[in-house]
């Protein structure tokens, strides 16, 4: 049976947020569009808020808690099929959309799973704010977002 911290689900969590806020930057000075760029732009400064409220609700956390064992987590398959995810400089922005909210479903899934486990209740808080804003990322995404036409 796997094991992990309640602080190493947490950096799981703060080096998705990162990393994606990387790609994100890195595309947005590569794409070939201004409505993909800017779009890009956007999602990584989301990206790079989502990470600090990772820092910020680890930093409500008592230390014993974040110490805390969870005796079965998430599989690391999970942090893996988020990671595999491609975006492309050149992707026109509806297929830049659909993969962002991809990536936001796995999260929420993820974030799901993890409220769903036998977790103290700050701790089960801490991830229902992070599933919170990931589900609103992805409501976003998915309704707000209106592709301009190729």
């Amino acid at each position: 049976m796997a094991r992990r911290t309640i602080f190493a689900l947490l950096s799981h969590a703060r080096e998705f947020h990162r990393s994606l806020q990387t790609i994100y930057a890195g595309l947005a000075q590569l794409a070939h569009k201004e409505s993909v760029k800017g779009f890009l732009e956007q999602l990584s400064r989301h990206e790079q808020g989502l990470e600090q409220a990772v820092n910020n609700l680890e930093g409500d956390l008592e230390v014993e808690l974040l110490h805390h064992w969870i005796a079965d987590p998430p599989p690391d398959s999970r942090w893996h099929a988020i990671r595999k995810i491609c975006f492309r400089p050149d992707m026109p922005l509806d297929e830049v959309v659909k993969l962002a909210i991809h990536a936001d479903q796995l999260l929420v899934e993820l974030y799901r799973e993890v409220c769903a486990l036998p977790l103290p209740d700050a701790v089960r808080e801490v991830f229902r704010d992070l599933l919170a804003s990931a589900r609103q990322e992805r409501d976003h995404l998915a309704y707000d977002v209106k592709p301009e036409a190729e």
